[in-house]
């Protein structure tokens, strides 16, 4: 493949959206300039993974309910 290692960065969007975008980039500036268009898109979207960042997990005792009270809801 000729983005190696940048590739798995797209994830299953990518794979959709990348082929077309990577055909269009060759076809309007040239396969040598096409791949580099890629590669920066990819770059750049491994240097913004850092901020994407998943919310606080719930403290145990917050997510914890008996029995009693889960039959309490239900009923």
């Amino acid at each position: 493949m000729i983005l190696g290692p940048f590739a798995p960065a797209a994830g299953s969007a990518g794979q959709i959206v990348g082929p077309m975008v990577a055909f269009g980039s060759a076809r309007k500036h040239g396969l040598a300039i096409g791949i580099h268009d890629i590669r920066r898109i990819y770059s750049s979207s491994l240097l913004l993974l850092p901020f994407m960042r998943a919310p606080e997990r719930a403290a145990k005792e917050e997510i914890e309910e008996t029995l009693g009270e889960i039959l309490r809801i239900a009923f």
